[in-house]
């Protein structure tokens, strides 16, 4: 019970993070940290329905046709199901994900995560232009942080001021 992650593709769990975020800003918050966020790590990433239903939906816009036949073997997603991970089977004994729906998962799960955090994001620049956002996003060296949490950079850092890594003792500041 050390953490609790949420569903990212429910929306009442987005309004109801909306409505805190705003309660910060509104008490004279000067920004907002996010603090471990991600995903939960398979084999307790979230697999409810709604998360099938919106995974069957991005396989079908991203692979149907000719590249769902080529990498799938076929083109219509409406019965996929979320690949599965249990002890014998375990995520974290993956060097990399070179089964097609695996690789299609860790990129659904960027999306939904991205998608998700640019909301939070973009509610907090509404209700307080000037406020910065955070986020303890970074992984140590060697995770793959996209299938781990469900992170990639190149989506979510553009719209931050400010990276917290715990494993790097060196201020610094990137590109942007």
């Amino acid at each position: 019970a050390f953490r609790c992650r949420p569903c990212y593709t429910s929306e009442g769990y987005l309004s109801y993070m909306e409505k805190m975020l705003g309660k910060c800003l509104d008490a004279g918050a000067d920004g907002i940290h996010f603090d471990n966020i991600g995903m939960q790590a398979e084999p307790e990433a979230c697999h409810c329905a709604r998360c099938t239903k919106e995974f069957r939906r991005f396989l079908q816009d991203k692979y149907s046709g000719e590249l769902g036949n080529e990498l799938f073997g076929m083109s219509d997603f409406s019965f996929a199901t979320v690949p599965w991970f249990n002890q014998h089977n375990n995520a974290n004994n993956l060097k990399k994900a070179s089964v097609p729906i695996q690789r299609a998962w860790i990129d659904f799960k960027c999306e939904v995560y991205a998608k998700a955090t640019g909301r939070l994001i973009d509610h907090i620049r509404l209700k307080k232009p000037d406020a910065f956002v955070e986020m303890n996003l970074m992984e140590a060296d060697g995770f793959a942080v996209g299938f781990w949490r469900g992170n990639d950079y190149s989506l979510l850092m553009p719209k931050l001021e400010m990276i917290c890594d715990e494993k790097n003792v060196h201020d610094g500041l990137n590109k942007q």
